[in-house]
Formats: structure tokens, sequence, C-alpha cells
């Protein structure tokens, strides 16, 4: 009987240790929701968090998220409030990335699309980079590294 009671009662408190788990992994999962419904995405938790599971450190984009003194009780309004922030991508915004259905927290990037010349254009010679630099507006556009 002793046995019995014992077996019982590890199961009950792994149950509970589980359900604890549980409930601590998608505590936050409301804020992933506000966002989807919002822009119509089904991003993962990788929208503010390094791992697409969620929990752990956050990407620049849930850095800046959590930075909105307000987004704990109002996180449509934080959400809404990094809109126009400067996103990872140069020359976008956050906005303009979920619009083109880029999550921002995800460091994708769009590719460049620069408008075909309508006239000869001259560019002024750069100093050597490391790497290219990539914007729609070709006076700024660094290609050759």
């Amino acid at each position: 009987m002793k046995k019995k009671g014992l077996a019982l009662l590890s199961v009950v408190v792994m149950s509970m240790g589980i359900a604890g788990l549980v409930s601590t992994a998608f505590a936050l999962a409301p804020y992933l929701t506000v966002f989807n419904a919002k822009y119509g995405t089904s991003f993962d938790c990788s929208v503010c968090h390094v791992s697409p599971g969620g929990g752990g450190p956050r990407n620049s984009y849930g850095s800046a998220f959590e930075a909105v003194a307000t987004h704990d009780a109002n996180p449509a309004g934080a959400i809404a409030a990094i809109e126009s922030l400067p996103s990872k991508c140069s020359g976008f915004t956050n906005l303009q990335l979920i619009n083109l259905g880029i999550n921002p927290g995800s460091g994708t990037c769009p590719a460049a699309t620069v408008p075909l010349p309508t006239l000869a254009q001259v560019f002024p010679a750069y100093a050597e980079i490391a790497s290219a630099v990539t914007n729609p507006n070709p006076a700024i556009m660094e290609p050759i590294a």
C-alpha cells in the first residue's frame, strides 16, 4: 500500500512540475498572438527572441519591444510604438519589413532593388570597404567590396 501511495504522490508532483514548466514557457505567448493578429502573420517566437522557441536572450526587435514602458499592459501599443524604428536592415523600418512578410527579428533583409537608370549617371569613387553596402538609392550603394 505504501508503494502505491508513494507512486501516486510521485506522479502528482511530476505533473505539477510539468504544468509549471508549460505555463512558464507559454507565459508570453499573448505578445506573439497580438503581433500576428495585428499584421496577419504567422511568425514564431523569433520575432523577439534569438531562439525560435522563445525564452532566453532577445534580439534587437525584442529588446526594443521590452524597452517600451507599457509593453506589459499594452503590447499592441508597444508594437505600434516600434514600427517606425530602423530595423537591422539598412534603409528599412520594422513596419516595412513586416509589410514585406519578413520577420523583423530574424535578421533576414530584403534584396535591394535598384531602379533602372533612365539617363547616364556618374557616382563618386569610394574607398575600399569590408563588405558591400546595398541600398535602393544607387547614390548610397557601394556594391564592390
